[in-house]
């Protein structure tokens, strides 16, 4: 125990601690809102108000990307639409919009609309801040036509370039055209890394195609610099043909320019025939290496004397989603086994070789009794240190309909349960997690997770509340939103109450989801009681503290929300301060509280929950929140120009009383 921690524990436990007030969602404490609908929209000057927004995607810098559309002043049906990137309101700039001079410069005349729309849709962007988005062209029917009249461009603002255009030669073939319209973007047939490398399916005709052989393609690169990864008809491994590119829409690249894919083969082809036993693969793509299996049907799996593969007469099962591929060429999968009716696993895949996760017919981890009967493809999740993320379904004692479902996460062999469907959902009053299988859900770098379930009151009969939660590998769970009726201040005197929300959830190319950070931020498309919408980004910060400034002439409160997580429900909270400075803090069982020792900081230990100071002890909820005020006083002219941090520690009491937790530090400035 530090020389701090022994009279800090002291004064915390020298009375019974009050009861917590209430602290809010992190999108009421921790949100900036970006862009709402009905505001002005930036960047333009003859009163144009943004009418619909599109799910965002977000860079690591924190600056978003997403497509709005507008009404009023110059919109029409084919300018109306505009990509928009910030991190602020303020920061907020339209950096393409349609009926724009297409940004490359090298197809004359070229316009980013059709006749009758302009710029789509599901953009794309790296964490560096690369961007990849598709775009009908049009240049008044002078060399555009319906044979080339779109394309996929790649850069960043001020500097795209056409990574592959419609009507254009298609690299690696013979005469070939690419076909493929690419007017819009499909996040499942895409995807881009930090190194600017981007892939895209596409549909060939012309040249050496012949039809339903060989006219769909894979391609990777950058502009000027494309490949083929794949085409239907290629030759792969020992001599079997590609019958088809991406049967079960598997697709993604990593940071070491690795792209994942599947394929069906021809049947018969090679020399030993492909039969319909082994006529599925997993293939990876290595730049100058070619394509690699990394499973195949047929194959052994992890589990002794049993196969990838199914009964006879069945396609075989191999999913994923768009996040589970990981910089060490891992991928995370659910594929079918031949060890009985149903069988499947969770395994982890590599050129090192597989690792089973989890079977059907495994116990189900914190459901004593119970056992696993399925998994659900399309929310697997794999982190870059391993960690996966995956729901379940499971059957046993006492296990019905109503609670049949669960969130699990975790490293191979330490697997544990975050959230259970008929389980009540902490900081709901009572309210209970409604089906967990098939629910939208991220997991970023640090096995950090954003999911999306609804809770009910009653199972049956409802009425069912949407909301979204956050995990946290350390702190346990956060409420990210609930749709209440509780009200958000969006800005502009706009206060409206939240009913759904979400973003996108396929990869990025860095091991993270699109709209999701890896210090913990979500990026939502929010809705609301009103029909209308936001562009906000929630923080899943420990501490946040508004005003930032409170005038000493006039007075003001300065309130603290505090979000420890669910696994500090029911501990003991100190909040304290610091005029002198966060760093190099104070040493406290471990960890470091960013707070210097003071005489302010003695003042908040000693004052604790006397005025200025509101509710700076107590106990955290059922969520690990609290809400603490600190009070500046009209007239306290003397203080002007004073900075203040704030910090708080949690105590847990088991088996000793220590310190659980720290926060991070929130900043008050004193102004006259």
């Amino acid at each position: 125990m530090s020389s701090y921690t022994r009279p800090l524990l002291a004064a915390a436990l020298v009375a019974c601690a009050p009861a917590a007030a209430l602290s809010q969602t992190l999108l009421q404490d921790q949100a900036v809102h970006l862009a709402v609908e009905t505001a002005t929209v930036p960047g333009l000057a003859a009163g144009e108000t943004f009418s619909s927004l599109d799910s965002a995607v977000v860079d690591d810098s924190g600056k978003v990307l997403f497509r709005g559309r507008f009404a009023g002043g110059s919109a029409t049906s084919t300018t109306d639409r505009a990509l928009f990137y910030g991190d602020s309101p303020q920061s907020l700039t339209l950096i393409l919009r349609s009926g724009d001079p297409e940004p490359s410069g090298t197809i004359p005349g070229a316009t980013l609309n059709s006749t009758s729309a302009g710029l789509s849709s599901s953009q794309r962007i790296s964490g560096n801040g690369t961007i990849l988005f598709a775009s009908p062209l049009n240049d008044g029917g002078v060399t555009i036509d319906t044979t080339n009249d779109s394309a996929l461009f790649l850069g960043t603002p001020g500097n795209f370039q056409v990574l592959a255009r419609e009507g254009d030669p298609a690299p690696g073939t013979v005469g070939a055209t690419y076909k493929q319209s690419f007017s819009s973007l499909s996040h499942q047939t895409s995807g881009l890394n930090d190194n600017g490398i981007a892939f895209f399916k596409a549909s060939l005709q012309g040249g050496d195609v012949v039809t339903g052989v060989n006219e769909n393609a894979w391609f990777i690169g950058t502009p000027g610099n494309v490949s083929i990864v794949a085409r239907e008809g290629d030759p792969v491994g020992a001599g079997q043909l590609i019958d088809r590119v991406s049967p079960a829409f598997i697709s993604q690249i990593n940071v070491s320019d690795l792209m994942l894919f599947d394929v069906s083969y021809v049947i018969g082809s090679g020399p030993v025939p492909v039969a319909d036993s082994n006529d599925r693969a997993l293939l990876l793509y290595i730049p100058g290496g070619g394509n690699v299996e990394l499973i195949r049907e047929g194959d052994p799996s992890p589990y002794s004397s049993v196969e990838y593969t199914e009964p006879l007469g069945f396609n075989w099962n191999i999913s994923t989603s768009g996040n589970a591929f990981n910089a060490q060429g891992e991928a995370l999968l659910n594929a079918g086994l031949n060890g009985g009716p149903g069988d499947s696993a969770l395994v982890k895949v590599s050129l090192l070789g597989d690792v089973g996760i989890m079977r059907v017919g495994d116990p189900v981890p914190g459901v004593p009794g119970a056992v696993f009967t399925g998994f659900n493809n399309s929310t697997l999740a794999l982190g870059q240190n391993g960690t996966v993320a995956f729901q379940g379904i499971f059957s046993g004692p006492g296990i019905d309909d109503f609670n049949d479902t669960g969130m699990f996460t975790g490293q191979p062999g330490a697997i544990e349960l975050i959230a259970r469907e008929g389980d009540v959902a902490p900081g709901t009053g009572g309210l209970t997690w409604r089906s967990l299988n098939g629910i939208s859900h991220y997991m970023n770098n640090f096995g950090q997770i954003a999911f999306a379930p609804s809770v009910t009151a009653d199972p049956l009969l409802g009425p069912v509340t949407s909301g979204q939660w956050h995990w946290d590998p350390t702190d346990g769970l956060r409420i990210v939103y609930l749709a209440d009726g509780s009200l958000l201040d969006l800005g502009g005197g706009v206060v409206e109450s939240p009913t759904s929300g979400g973003g996108v959830q396929f990869g990025n190319g860095g091991g993270r989801p699109l709209s999701m950070q890896d210090d913990g931020s979500v990026t939502l498309r929010m809705n609301y009681t009103n029909g209308q919408g936001s562009i906000s980004k929630v923080r899943a910060r420990r501490l946040a503290a508004a005003p930032t400034e409170v005038s000493v002439a006039a007075g003001g409160t300065h309130t603290l929300q505090l979000s420890a997580g669910s696994k500090r429900a029911g501990q003991l909270y100190f909040v304290l301060g610091s005029a002198s400075g966060t760093a190099p803090g104070l040493p406290l069982d471990g960890l470091v509280l960013p707070l210097n020792f003071d005489a302010f900081l003695n003042y908040t230990l000693t004052s604790a929950n006397v005025a200025p100071f509101s509710n700076t002890f107590g106990t955290l909820d059922d969520l690990g929140r609290a809400a603490a005020t600190v009070t500046v006083p009209a007239g306290a002219t003397s203080l002007a120009g004073v900075g203040l941090d704030f910090a708080y520690l949690t105590i847990g009491l088991s088996p000793l009383p220590f310190v659980s937790t720290v926060s991070n530090a929130t900043h008050l400035d004193l102004v006259p």
